[in-house]
């Protein structure tokens, strides 16, 4: 169904467990990886 799951509340959605396990997987990777370069490169 993908991230967001539809309940009765009209323009109302909810993230699903697959959901939470993407935003969480992406702000991981932000931290370890995308902040650090970005660090790196002002140095440079």
């Amino acid at each position: 169904m993908g991230s967001f799951a539809k309940l009765a509340a009209p323009n109302k959605y909810y993230l699903t467990q697959f959901g939470k396990q993407v935003i969480t997987t992406g702000l991981k990777l932000r931290e370890l990886v995308a902040i650090p370069q970005l660090a790196f490169a002002q140095i440079a």
